[in-house]
């Protein structure tokens, strides 16, 4: 059993929460993206259901590529892979690409992920077209997320040669407007439950695609 001691910090639209494993005894950082504490006031917004609801979702997505940092010269390969199988599962299930606030950062990871590992499998992890709101949802968090990784990364290997992918430009701009939508839509409307449960499932892509990708 792992002995967990959660605690939140704000950095702009993300927080790292933090897991003590006392079983391996060392620390794990998980990111969560779309958090918004102000003065300890949270009314509730689309943006703060999916983060609340997607927390544990989140989380294993994260703790299916912590191995990714102990290793980083043996599982980094894997972890690309893995991350290109699933970025073009979701474009898969992209019923129009015209919608999404993250099309061309998408296009753009496509092709560093490209450059780093060479093409992927085109059929994708098969399923229903999902909210193009989930979707940028998520490849707009995890861009949040990889910085951070990158940043451990060459902490832990200065000497490594950072993949094109780590290398993608800010999307923090992007992000904001992404933050800005979901803040006027209704936490509680048939559309809402489906951008969460979408965002699940988008989550789980990337679990099924860490899974797949596992040396």
């Amino acid at each position: 059993m792992q002995s967990v001691k959660n605690s939140a910090e704000q950095l702009q639209c993300f927080c790292v929460v933090r897991f003590w494993n006392s079983k391996e005894g060392r620390l794990t950082l998980i990111l969560l993206a779309d958090v918004s504490l102000s003065g300890g006031q949270d009314t509730l917004s689309l943006r703060h259901r999916i983060r609340n609801d997607t927390r544990l979702d989140h989380a294993r997505v994260e703790q299916s590529f912590d191995h990714v940092l102990q290793d980083p010269h043996a599982n980094l390969n894997e972890f690309l892979r893995a991350q290109q199988a699933a970025v073009l599962a979701l474009c898969n299930r992209t019923i129009d690409n015209r919608a999404l606030l993250s099309r061309d950062i998408i296009v753009d990871l496509l092709r560093r992920l490209f450059s780093d590992v060479g093409p992927g499998s085109t059929q994708g992890q098969a399923g229903q077209p999902l909210h193009p709101v989930a979707i940028d949802y998520i490849v707009l968090g995890s861009r949040l997320g990889t910085e951070v990784i990158r940043r451990r990364l060459v902490k832990a290997e200065p000497n490594i040669a950072v993949p094109r992918y780590f290398l993608a430009a800010p999307v923090g701009p992007v992000w904001q407007r992404h933050c800005a939508v979901l803040d006027q839509m209704a936490a509680r409307s048939p559309e809402a439950d489906r951008i969460v449960a979408d965002a699940m499932e988008a989550f789980r892509i990337f679990e099924r695609a860490a899974a797949a990708h596992a040396s």
